[in-house]
């Protein structure tokens, strides 16, 4: 690194590809906790897919969540039943795009081994 302090231009580059610790972003966010919600991991996991249908969400954001939901071992059936859950809430528009951007980051994440195939 050349020593300077990054600018803003970087620090949004940084968070575009979901680097939270170079831009000092609270570790509570940054890690996911999630302990003052009174749920389970799983059941938050599948919360925050939930979201990502709702805010239509890059991939990046849906390839950082499948590797914490591979990690606990969650299912691709029950993020796909969350993912119809929420269809009569947000549209087809959303769950259309949602699921190219599952597909996508998953592809991705098998590419680079951050998930596992299958």
């Amino acid at each position: 690194m050349n020593g300077k302090a990054p600018t803003t231009e970087d620090r949004f580059r940084a968070l575009a590809h979901g680097d939270f610790e170079s831009v000092d972003v609270s570790p509570e966010l940054r890690d996911g906790a999630f302990g003052g919600s009174g749920l389970d991991v799983e059941t938050c996991q599948l919360v925050r897919i939930a979201a990502l249908v709702a805010s239509d969400a890059p991939h990046v954001s849906w390839l950082r969540h499948l590797e914490a939901a591979d990690e606990q071992e969650i299912s691709l059936e029950k993020i796909l039943g969350t993912v119809i859950a929420v269809a009569p809430v947000v549209g087809s528009a959303k769950i259309v795009s949602a699921c190219a951007k599952i597909v996508r980051a998953a592809a991705l994440g098998e590419e680079f081994g951050v998930l596992a195939e299958g």
